[in-house]
């Protein structure tokens, strides 16, 4: 019920709402004039704060040397009021308050601190990762480096601290211990300070530029290559690949970790206040599974525990009859069993009983058809389904097993599987296209996460085969040529063009995670045969002809995919979604678009334009000054303009569509569905690097002993580095959604197939953060300073054309509330989400019990988290998670 307003017709849920917009809107008897410019106000508090105002303009004068103008003292930021700085603002001095600056108001209660005695030592018990306060005169905190402000961290430097550095045999750098005092470099902080200021906070956030050419002289000329190999850019916690993989000095063992260290409050969204309950049961989020050992890939057979644990030959009401079953068996014994068979025979003849792999189906149901729905109900109802198709089904359901013994059973079911499909393939003429489809498709889903690359591909070429047979042979029925009357006739028809549909969207959202996952595979392009998305879920379900006329008439056909993406690129709304695998589609429709864009602008002649002269050109004219043809330079993709538009506006489309997610979870009563998870991955493959990362996580966990050095940010690829300099409101807007697919798989985990993969590349990016970032920090400032500077010119310049003053920016009394923190792996609110991506270089990103993710302790607690997730009982038979938890657990044995 709402209520309207009387005099504009405004409508408002609430009335107080009402009641402040009449008073704030129409009402105008009460009206407070200020006496210095005229100006009027409804409030009395906010014409005086705008009198107070006028005030500090007149008595205030320019800043002198050591004068706070951009932070708010610990008073002023409680009390949520603009500070006027100084060494004691006037606020604090008309209330008799004590003034003081610093981080003492807003430090994390997991941050660690240890006073340095008179002596210049530390006090014992302290570990390597507790940060050393040294408090001066001045009252400037240095906590592992100096505090600019409230927030900006620098990494220490000659310049910084005059005084002798040792660098520990960890690889950190230490004060040493005969060093009494150290002196505070104020020119340093004022450098730096002055270039802590970015773009106005009106401007988009998803469209704050990338920097341009001058910025990226400017990190050429800064050397990166020379200035890293100093002793004030040694890694924090430097990756010692001579360490052996047993070592575990300073390490946590990652493979016990402790269940008390998650507090029951942090199943919800607020300590100690109930919003959005965890689905995950409590032994999952308390209880790591044991290591269990790796399979061959060479040796296959049937646990002889799992064929007869539940083996019951009285029960006749399986979802699996007789003759399915035995049809299943003999061709295990033909292709698994018999020595006539094409590959090695397995090491036992056992298989499982009809009660097991009935149990594996109806996993498959329960667990992966609700995400995954490919099967029409009346398929299962009418037992309808061929038996290759119902081997897929039930290796997917295997897959879903927590048992460790079910593990080897779900290892030789996708053999019987691949094998089963290569012999439909060549031999078996009689199994319809589809059937042979929908097999293919649910075994590269079965593949998705094998251990050996040659599986996948090999999964993915038969799927690809499968396909063009199937689209040859393949003739739809019109619906509109159908006779109305003929209901029967008309659902069945109806059923056949859904099922096509959803066969063809589902084969290309399949390849389109992989082409992620597994770097030789291809991304496919947008489709351009299929103009519709797949049903809503509802329609999809029903199970008679009286329940699908009803649905049909209410949800109708899906939306069609061109007219989706022009309503979230062109008219920026939410298009007429029913379903979340409607949004999950179009999401990775915008990731093919952008990805079409890219290669667009990587092509030689993209930048071309054809003339008229261009035929009278000398030979040799193709190739500009620096003797490189045109076009053929290699480019980096977030500084070309139409690759970065494109991008801006692909994230403007996930906002749109993550909206849209947040309706259903709401009326889900708080629960978060896939499509949250896909969005979040979504922003991870557009916004970061993350081949770059996994490549360089891949390299550092093969590196052997042998005659190895320490990994030194040299060894970074020149798109990481300018990810984490140039692109850097993107890169701190990839680590939001990586902290948040934390959130996400702690508490809502599907035990999904692209789960594993997901994980694995939130803790990457996030690790791939922490280590460089302190490195690369004052490359950065620098930029920021630069770029700053070219604002204020063109303000300046902007102010001198129109002859006026240039316009104190009202953010201004924003940035003084900046946190100085924010908990990535932790719902944040939207204010701090946006200071993070626009000022997150002055702030410290931290995680749930790790701290700082830049110090070391924090760069192992984030690996240990991502093997804790990827250890968890649900992901047991997905190998490629056991390959990422090793890959790991070894990177964390040497941090």
């Amino acid at each position: 019920m709402t209520v309207s307003c009387p005099h504009c017709g405004r409508a408002f849920v609430r009335s107080e709402h009402l009641t402040r917009h009449v008073d704030s809107v129409h009402k105008r008897d009460r009206v407070y004039t200020c006496n210095v410019c005229g100006k009027e106000f409804n409030r009395s508090d906010s014409c005086r704060r705008h009198q107070q105002a006028h005030k500090r303009a007149a008595n205030t004068s320019k800043p002198t040397r050591g004068e706070r103008t951009r932070r708010a003292c610990h008073s002023c930021a409680i009390a949520r009021t603009r500070c006027s700085g100084g060494e004691c603002c006037e606020r604090c001095r008309e209330k008799q308050l004590r003034c003081t600056y610093g981080l003492v108001h807003l430090q994390h209660p997991t941050t660690t601190t240890t006073e340095i005695n008179a002596s210049g030592t530390v006090p014992a018990g302290a570990t390597s990762s507790t940060c050393v306060s040294v408090t001066g005169a001045s009252g400037a905190d240095l906590s592992g480096g100096s505090v600019v402000g409230s927030g900006a961290v620098i990494p220490l430097s000659a310049s910084t601290i005059r005084g002798p550095v040792d660098a520990g045999g960890d690889g950190v750098p230490r004060l040493d211990s005969e060093s009494q005092r150290l002196e505070y470099d104020d020119t340093f902080a004022e450098e730096v300070d002055a270039g802590l200021d970015q773009l106005p906070w009106s401007e988009n956030m998803n469209w704050l530029p990338v920097s341009n050419d001058s910025d990226l002289a400017m990190l050429e000329e800064f050397e990166l290559s020379t200035a890293i190999t100093g002793s004030a850019w040694v890694l924090p916690g430097v990756i010692n690949v001579n360490s052996p993989l047993t070592s575990t000095s300073s390490t946590t063992d990652v493979t016990n970790i402790a269940p008390s260290r998650r507090k029951d409050s942090e199943s919800r969204y607020v300590d100690g206040h109930g919003a959005r309950k965890s689905v995950q049961r409590a032994k999952k989020l308390s209880k790591a599974p044991a290591e269990t050992s790796w399979l061959r890939d060479d040796t296959f057979c049937f646990p002889q525990v799992v064929a007869q644990a539940f083996d019951d030959p009285t029960n006749e009401d399986g979802i699996i009859d007789n003759q399915s079953y035995n049809t299943i068996l003999r061709y295990f014994h033909s292709l698994c069993v018999s020595e006539t068979t094409l590959w090695k025979p397995f090491d036992a003849a056992t298989f499982p009983g009809r009660s097991y792999l009935s149990r594996c189906v109806v996993l498959f149901l329960e667990q992966f058809t609700p995400h995954f729905a490919l099967l029409h109900n009346t398929v299962w109802t009418q037992r309808a389904v061929p038996w290759p198709v119902l081997l897929a089904c039930m290796t997917i359901g295997a897959t879903f097993d927590e048992d460790s013994k079910a593990q080897g059973c779900a290892h030789a079911l996708r053999e019987f599987l691949r094998r089963a499909v290569r012999w439909c393939l060549e031999t078996d003429t009689a199994l319809d296209r589809m059937p042979l489809v929908q097999t293919c498709l649910l075994h590269t889903i079965a593949q998705f996460n094998a251990s050996s690359d040659d599986n996948t591909l090999s999964a993915v070429a038969d799927l690809r085969l499968a396909m063009s047979l199937y689209q040859t042979t393949y003739r739809p029925q019109p619906l509109d040529q159908i006779d109305p009357s003929q209901t029967e006739l008309l659902w069945a028809a109806w059923i056949q063009e859904e099922t096509h549909r959803r066969l063809q969207w589902f084969t290309w959202l399949v390849e389109m995670l992989l082409s992620a996952a597994r770097r030789h595979v291809t991304m496919p392009s947008l489709p351009a045969n299929i103009f519709r998305l797949p049903c809503a879920i509802v329609l999809w379900k029903a199970d008679n002809i009286w329940t699908w006329n009803a649905a049909f008439d209410n949800v109708g056909q899906g939306p069609e995919l061109l007219e989706s993406l022009n309503s979230l690129y062109i008219k920026h709304r939410i298009p007429n979604l029913a379903d979340t695998t409607q949004n999950i589609l179009l999401t990775y429709a915008i990731i093919a678009r952008t990805e079409e864009v890219a290669s667009t602008a990587q092509q030689a002649l993209h930048d071309w334009s054809p003339t008229p002269a261009d035929g009278d050109n000398e030979v040799g004219s193709d190739v500009d000054e620096g003797g490189e043809s045109v076009g053929t330079k290699d480019q980096w993709l977030p500084a070309n303009s139409t690759y970065a538009a494109w991008r801006n506006s692909a994230c403007d489309c996930f906002d749109l569509l993550h909206w849209q997610a947040n309706s259903e979870i709401h009326a889900a009563k708080g629960f978060e569905g896939p499509a949250i998870l896909h969005l979040h991955l979504a922003r991870l493959l557009m916004l970061c690097p993350y081949r770059d990362c996994m490549s360089l996580v891949s390299e550092l966990s093969r590196r052997h002993a042998s005659g190895a050095e320490n990994v030194a940010a040299t060894q970074l690829t020149g798109n990481i580095i300018k990810w984490l300099t140039l692109d850097d409101h993107k890169g701190r807007l990839s680590l939001v959604h990586a902290g948040a697919i934390f959130w996400y798989i702690r508490r809502y985990s599907l035990a999904l197939h692209h789960e594993p993969f997901t994980i694995y590349v939130a803790t990457v990016i996030l690790w791939t953060y922490g280590l460089y970032l302190p490195q690369v920090r004052s490359a950065l400032l620098a930029i920021k300073d630069s770029r700053n500077r070219r604002h204020n010119e063109r303000q300046q310049d902007f102010s001198l054309q129109n002859d006026s003053h240039p316009a104190s920016s009202e953010e201004s009394e924003d940035d003084d509330l900046i946190p100085n923190t924010i908990l990535i792996d932790r719902p944040c609110d939207d204010e701090i989400i946006q200071a993070f991506v626009r000022k997150g270089h002055a702030m410290t990103a931290e995680m749930s019990g790790a701290g700082d993710i830049c110090t070391p302790r924090g760069l192992r607690r984030v690996l240990e988290e991502g093997i804790k997730l990827l250890r968890r009982s649900q992901y047991v038979s997905y190998d490629k998670a056991r390959e990422y938890s090793q890959n790991l657990h070894k990177l964390a044995q040497r941090t």
